[in-house]
């Protein structure tokens, strides 16, 4: 039997066309495969509507996509536990005292870098758990302004270095939002890096 092709005659006689849709096709031995499949208009010589199917079979790069996707998630949890650690150290470095105003300094340039690492592993577990399926968001109220300005402060030094000035309006009564504060920081802090 195939799963998922039994809608393609009824496209053809509404009009409806497809164009790379992803399908499991279950094999007549238990076995499935995955096709890409298209269904495009065209006529035959004497003028009569036709539609040309066509199917990919694009098994082995969905294995392999999510081979790599599990590898992306078992790598970004090894990486989480050093850098716990070197947050743990710095820490102790913070609280230790005796250091000069440009120990300080470093110190607090290399937590930043530490808290910047442990995020982007949490961006590459995010992506891995939308892949597979497993990702579910957490919704809470967020204070806008604030919210902006932590992810300006991350493009703070660079936006220096390229002497670009970049400026935030947060209009009347958009100043609360519920969402997940993770995924809207990674779509805003990717857009406002491209740009």
């Amino acid at each position: 039997s195939v799963t998922g092709l039994a809608l393609i005659p009824e496209y053809f006689k509404h009009g409806k066309y497809v164009n790379d849709v992803e399908l499991p096709i279950r094999r007549p031995d238990g076995t499935t495969r995955w096709v890409m499949l298209s269904l495009f208009p065209c006529t035959d010589a004497q003028g009569n509507r036709k539609g040309m199917m066509t199917l990919v079979d694009i098994t082995k790069q969905k294995y392999v996509d999510k081979a790599k996707t599990e590898f992306v998630s078992l790598a970004s949890h090894q990486l989480r536990t050093p850098i716990s650690g070197m947050k743990w150290n710095i820490e102790l470095l913070e609280g230790s005292g005796g250091l000069s105003e440009t120990q300080s300094a470093y110190i607090t340039k290399i937590r930043k870098s530490a808290e910047r690492m442990d995020s982007l592993v949490n961006d590459f577990l995010s992506v891995s758990k939308l892949d597979l399926g497993t990702f579910v968001p957490e919704y809470k109220e967020v204070e806008m302004k604030s919210f902006f300005t932590s992810v300006l402060e991350e493009y703070a030094e660079l936006s220096a270095h390229k002497s670009i000035v970049v400026e935030t309006s947060i209009p009347t009564g958009g100043e609360m939002m519920r969402t997940d504060t993770h995924l809207l920081q990674m779509v805003t802090s990717n857009l406002l890096g491209n740009a």
